[in-house]
């Protein structure tokens, strides 16, 4: 039941806690040419992707439901252990790499935040913004390798995916935002649309972005030694059925 490996990110997948794609075997040194890392001029749309916008676990899709996203996550945590269970007698230290294993699975389900009527938690981080409130949308998070990664729903459908990533001399994803897009845009194959801050347009920080047929993929900078990259369904939020 545990045996199964975690399952890394290909190709010019973008990284996954801890997973190493091949953004870096593709790294070049900041201020790449144009159309090779560092960010395009802001155009009208994004420009497409040379290959596939993919996330992993490659079960993620958009429009899965809360109860699928589970099913995926308990098979990644419990690869998570699998080494750990290799070691493990059994006995005593095997029932308490059981509870703990469990224990993550069960913060995973309780993680979910709704985003209803009243001002929630996560109004005063960077994923303000990011979500809008009374729209039958919710949250759910998982911490792994010290890494976040927030999941958005609306009517129980995932529609968004976020990975919170650290920035600094010592980071896979360099010393700064500059840098983590020109590594962005070298796995995609082109450089992304480059648009700064504008409250006015739902636009908090400034961003990166790219797309392929389904997919939008958004770098947003969000300050203080950190970045996001954001996925989402390029349809945009699924339609909710107004309650009467």
């Amino acid at each position: 039941m545990r045996s199964r490996a975690w399952v890394t990110w290909v190709g010019a997948t973008i990284f996954c806690f801890g997973a190493l794609s091949q953004v870096a075997v593709a790294d070049g040194p900041s201020g790449s040419a144009p159309g090779k890392g560092a960010a395009a001029k802001a155009d009208a749309d994004p420009p497409t992707t040379k290959v596939k916008i993919a996330i992993s676990p490659s079960e993620v899709a958009w429009g899965i439901d809360e109860k699928q996203l589970i099913a995926i996550y308990d098979k990644v945590i419990d690869a998570d252990f699998a080494e750990r269970y290799k070691k493990v007698q059994p006995g005593p230290d095997m029932q308490a790499l059981d509870a703990e294993v469990q224990q993550q699975k069960d913060a995973f389900r309780n993680s979910k935040v709704v985003f209803d009527k009243a001002p929630t938690g996560i109004d005063s981080t960077p994923l303000k913004g990011e979500y809008a409130y009374g729209n039958k949308e919710s949250l759910m998070r998982i911490t792994r390798a010290a890494k976040t990664r927030d999941f958005f729903f609306v009517g129980g459908h995932l529609w968004k995916v976020v990975d919170e990533l650290p920035l600094g001399e010592k980071a896979m994803w360099g010393r700064d935002f500059q840098e983590a897009t020109g590594k962005v845009g070298v796995a995609y194959g082109i450089a992304g649309r480059a648009r700064g801050a504008d409250t006015a347009n739902g636009r908090s920080f400034s961003e990166v972005d790219w797309q392929d047929a389904t997919t939008q993929v958004r770098a947003v900078d969000w300050g203080n030694g950190r970045f996001a990259l954001v996925f989402q369904d390029k349809k945009g939020k699924p339609s909710v059925p107004k309650t009467k």
